[in-house]
């Protein structure tokens, strides 16, 4: 625990160091670093002490801030880690901060960060603390070794600038400046191209901008499939500008041949073309948009038809454009996006159309795109994930309908050494993508490739989800979701109520004021009114006579009086008295009524708004439950798909090994492993993306709280370790050249004053001696280079070239019976265009089916000289040559009298220095072998389709009544006729690729007879130059200056610490004791 909280605050500290950077407050102080170590010594301890307090400034950031801040700082430290030249470091600090911010001194950025790599390296080894899933122990080498090439750079062109400069220039000076130069140009690092591939949809371009930190450098679409090209993504190294593309284009006789099969389109549903009844996804609609894309002028689909294909590639601007490339540069992300989007949209500047017509035509004829004259599009950025070598290739949809984006597609499959599958967590688990995704073809090519560990499987689109379906579906856990619902229909319950009592309560106050007026009037009357009456005698009153007087009273209305009698006033105000009081008294019983109810409903109010509040208090804990809870599906869901992706996968593997493999009772590879080692990613971009606020008109995505939940960081570290072998493979072949080189040039600077004592015929008989030994191992060499040649050419001829003649047998077995099911299941409009793509459409491709036919029966022999025997040749010839280096050894020693201990030493070092190389000589042989039998089988699918493009022609130009029958008999006839023909020749293509990888590899052995040469010029500049010659002034001067630029680099790099070799050859006891007695 100790050691893990150790690593979060180194985080912490490097994330700190970006924000400093990036609010311009750098203070290299607040990040120097202290050798000094605690008391206790310890590997981790020491570490701590390296890595200052953390700025308290710290905790007051707000928390996605320090979130994002601690993901750049993981990427950042594992790119500086694992080795970046000083212009990286620049650059780095612009992909972070953007231009503008952050100006501070780059050796201190560059100081600082490499200070705290070095503690992470160290802490992480120490502690075992494994943040990736790799071994610790082999990053640390491989930052060891990227860490020396960079450190000998300055020196060797110090080295190789001394050698040019010599004041004497002999062959060996010469030499020797030639194979510093030569050394030099291997340290460039190694690109590893990813290959990025899925159906139309599943949201390729997305993944991609998160994964190089950018919103929108791809385009993205929701409703259509955006790329319409090849897209090669690369690591910036030109700092004059931030983002780069390279729009490269088709050739003139290219684009002639598509033009021809886009009209051959056009022509087979002229009819529906003529009067705009095509379908959008038709492969007419996609001919009729392309030719308008190019050609604006081409306003009516009748203008399309009519025009030659002559006639159109005879356009100036066409051709100027045909074959050559277009480059962009801008700082302005934006503006480059624009830019870049004009190329590889497939509807820059077009309307999407439901149906293709002329009038729609018109519309969108003048907002043409050039993207189908584009080959590829190679954009170069400033982006940490891409910073150690990684090409990311974004490749057109698998089903997408261009017979051209196919074939790019394949061709990056052969070149690619790793490959992402994409597609959409809701339907990655079903097996019929998986199947879809990895189809007959590329699961052949992949067995022959041997392909099947590279293979990445990366779940898109994590935050599209219901939970209610995910916890059916899973079973998982719902009283939370359901006491949030309760509390949430409880509230609007509640709400209803509240509005509803408060209407009543306002509707009671209205009442109830207006019954208090009420109140108020009828006692102000019953105060005027006399309370007794008695004075006046009822019997008196009721004789009174009633007068009608005419006068007008002041207060008058000007209607005459009525004057009643004093008995009959007497009367009516007792009667309204008691009506006054009996109303009064009414009146009252309401008030009091409605003050009961009013009371009532204040209480019920009170109650509800204190329900509420309660239930307010505790949103925010249903929210966190609420979050809580998509995060447990979004998860569960996560950890059930990769389970079943992985399940599906080898349930892939062990069906095709069972029907390839000539004994289906020995597994043919470790399942098991297979299928913990299968790397998959569930990613959201959406989330990462909002959650690094590019997304600003985003709603809030939910069930997402750190950028790791995400999954966008993981994939990020795995895209840097998928460059590791690589990497790791020229670095440590750049420092054995090195090594050798020091080792050789240590030897020539040695002084050794002996050529004065020797005789002239002694030193005839140490030149004979010696000449011999050099012989012998030449002669050695020569052998063992034919005899490997030899064994490589028996394994193919006896493992493949036998099992060929059954191969050819099956094919022509079956291909009559493929043409039937083609006959019987193809649509018409799929036959012709395939027919018009010379057997290739979306993902069909005729020709790699029937080549598989025959393959079938090469495969297990195919991987077992590709896999097996040839690794094993290559480890055998390693060993002789070993044993002939130490045959050499011996006798070369022998061929003096006497030879100086610090000779002695030095010659045993190039000894090991020059096994080394030969090692490393014989792993790029290996390699390129391998690499070279990728040509072969495809060159066997190649083969076929140039002896079926006269059927292919011949069906696609078919058109009119009974096409699809007329298309059927020719492909049938063929089958049956020139099966044979079409099979023999694609054999003898074969049988030729094979011979040709042959060849090659022994090219490739040539480049080892240079390190023969010189290591027998270095024993003799060690062991006879000394004794036959003496070194001039001008010589001894060079070597001298030479040998102390020698002593500073052995200093320095200490080489040999850490070149261990990576393979001891098994020796035996006549070997050993051979090899240590030199007599001497």
């Amino acid at each position: 625990m100790e050691s893990t909280q150790e690593v979060n605050y180194l985080d912490q500290k490097i994330a700190l160091l970006l924000h400093s950077f990036e609010h311009g407050d750098f203070h290299p102080g607040l990040f120097s670093s202290s050798t000094t170590a605690s008391a206790s010594g310890s590997a981790t301890s020491r570490v701590v002490s390296v890595v200052p307090a953390p700025n308290e400034n710290w905790p007051t950031l707000p928390p996605i801030l320090r979130e994002n801040l601690l993901v750049k700082a993981k990427l950042l430290l594992t790119s500086v880690g694992y080795g970046l030249q000083m212009a990286q470091y620049e650059e780095l600090a612009v992909s972070i901060y953007g231009d503008g911010r952050g100006v501070v001194s780059v050796t201190a950025f560059k100081e600082s960060l490499d200070s705290l790599a070095r503690a992470a390296m160290q802490l992480t080894i120490g502690a075992g603390y494994n943040n990736t899933g790799k071994n610790p122990k082999t990053d640390s080498t491989l930052t060891t070794l990227e860490e020396r090439v960079r450190r000998s750079l300055p020196l060797l062109n110090e080295l190789q600038t001394l050698l040019q400069n010599a004041n004497t220039s002999t062959d060996t000076n010469t030499a020797w400046a030639k194979e510093a130069t030569r050394i030099t140009s291997l340290a460039a690092p190694p690109k590893v191209y990813i290959a990025v591939t899925g159906n139309t949809g599943t949201g390729k371009s997305s993944l991609i901008n998160a994964l190089i930190d950018e919103e929108r450098i791809l385009t993205t679409n929701c409703m259509r499939a955006a790329t319409a090209v090849a897209i090669e993504i690369a690591y910036n190294a030109d700092s004059a500008v931030r983002y780069r593309a390279e729009i490269e284009f088709v050739t003139a006789a290219e684009w002639e041949r598509e033009l021809v099969a886009l009209k051959q389109a056009l022509r087979a549903e002229e009819d529906a073309v003529a009067v705009g009844q095509l379908a959008s996804d038709s492969e007419a609609a996609v001919a009729l948009d392309k030719i308008r894309a190019v050609y604006p002028h081409l306003r009516t689909a009748g203008d399309v038809l009519g025009a030659e294909v002559g006639i159109l590639m005879a356009s100036p601007a066409l051709r100027e454009r045909l074959g050559g490339r277009v480059l962009l540069g801008e700082d302005d992300v934006k503006l480059f996006a624009k830019k870049l989007r004009g190329f590889i949209d497939s509807r820059a500047g077009g309307k999407k159309r439901k149906k293709s017509s002329g009038k729609e035509g018109e519309a969108a004829a003048d907002e043409g795109g050039i993207w189908p004259l584009i080959r590829v599009v190679r954009v170069f950025l400033k982006s940490a994930a891409l910073a150690t070598g990684a090409v990311l290739v974004d490749l057109p949809g698998v089903y997408d309908s261009n017979a051209g984006r196919t074939a790019v597609s394949l061709e990056y499959k052969k070149r690619c050494a790793a490959h992402w599958v994409v597609a959409p967590i809701n339907r990655a688990v079903d097996d019929k993508v998986a199947h879809e995704l990895l189809d007959d073809s590329s699961r052949m090519q992949m067995h022959m490739d041997n392909a099947f560990n590279d293979i990445t499987f990366i779940c898109t689109k994590t935050d599209d989800i219901s939970v209610a379906e995910v916890q059916e579906s899973l079973r998982l856990e719902e009283s939370a979701v359901e006491s949030d619902q309760e509390q949430l229909t409880r509230r609007q319950e509640l709400q209803a109520r509240l509005t509803e009592l408060c209407m009543k309560r306002d509707i009671i106050q209205d009442e109830l004021e207006a019954v208090d007026d009420s109140v108020e009037k009828l006692e102000a009357q019953l105060a005027k009114t006399p309370t007794d009456l008695s004075e006046t005698s009822p019997n008196k009153r009721k004789h009174s006579d009633i007068t009608l007087s005419g006068s007008v009273t002041p207060e008058g209305d000007g209607f005459p009086t009525v004057e009643a009698s004093p008995a009959s006033r007497r009367t009516s105000e007792q009667s309204s008295r008691e009506q006054l009081t009996t109303h009064y008294a009414s009146v009252k019983s309401k008030q009091k009524g409605l003050n009961a109810q009013r009371k009532q409903l204040r209480q019920e109010v009170t109650i509800a708004e204190e329900e509420l509040r309660t239930l307010g208090e505790l949103s925010e804990q249903g929210k966190a439950r609420r979050e809580q809870a998509k995060r447990q599906c979004i998860e569960a869901r996560n950890t059930y798909s990769k389970q079943e992706i992985k399940r599906g996968f080898v349930q892939i593997l062990r069906e095709t090994d069972q029907e390839l493999y000539e004994s289906p009772s020995r597994p043919a590879r470790d399942y098991r492993a297979a299928e913990e080692q299968l790397p998959v990613f569930c990613v959201s971009t959406r989330a990462y993306q909002w959650m690094q606020g590019r997304m600003p008109k985003e709603s809030v995505v939910e069930g997402f709280t750190t950028l790791e939940q995400t999954g966008i960081p993981q994939l990020q570290q795995h895209c840097i370790s998928l460059t590791e072998r690589a990497r790791e493979a020229a670095a440590r072949r750049f420092l054995v050249e090195l090594n050798r080189l020091l080792q050789s040039l240590s030897v020539w600077t040695t002084p050794n004053p002996s050529a004065a004592k020797l005789s002239e015929e002694q030193r005839r008989a140490i030149e004979v001696g010696f000449t011999q030994a050099g012989d012998d191992l030449k002669d050695a060499w020569q052998g063992h280079r034919a005899q490997f040649g030899q064994n490589l050419k028996q394994a193919i001829d006896v493992v493949i070239a036998a099992r060929i003649p059954d191969a050819l047998a099956r094919g022509q077995e079956k291909f009559p019976r493929a043409a039937r099911r083609w006959n019987t299941t193809m649509r018409y409009n799929t036959y012709q265009a395939i027919c018009r793509g010379d057997g290739v459409f979306g993902r069909h491709n005729l020709n790699q089916e029937l080549a598989n036919l025959a393959l079938r029966r090469l495969v297990a022999a195919w991987r077992a000289v590709f896999d097996e025997v040839v690794p094993q040749l290559t480890l055998d010839l390693q060993h002789e040559l070993d044993r002939s280096l130490r045959q050499f050894h011996t006798a070369a020693l022998a061929s003096v009298d006497k030879t100086p201990a610090s000779v002695s030493q030095r010659l045993s070092r190039i000894k090991e220095a020059t096994a080394e190389s030969f090692a490393q000589h014989l792993r790029t042989t290996e390699e390129g072998i391998r690499n070279g039998s990728k040509d072969p089988h495809r060159g066997f699918a190649e083969s076929i389709a140039e002896g079926l493009r006269g059927t292919y022609q011949a069906c696609a130009n078919q058109h009119g009544r009974g096409t699809l029958r007329r298309i059927h008999r020719i492909m049938s006839d063929t089958a049956r006729t020139r099966s044979q023909a079409v099979f023999q020749h694609s054999t003898l293509r074969l049988i030729s690729d094979l011979a040709t990888l042959q060849r090659n590899s022994d090219s490739q052995l040539q480049n080892i007879e240079a390190t023969f040469t010189g290591v027998v010029r270095d024993y003799h500049a060690a062991l006879v130059a000394p004794q036959i010659q003496q070194a001039t002034a001008s010589q001894a001067q060079i070597k001298t200056a030479v040998q102390t630029l020698v002593e500073k680099m052995e200093t320095t790099l200490q080489l040999e610490a850490i070149l261990t070799p990576s393979s001891s050859p098994t020796v035996t006891k006549e070997e050993d004791v051979e090899a240590t007695d030199d007599g001497h």
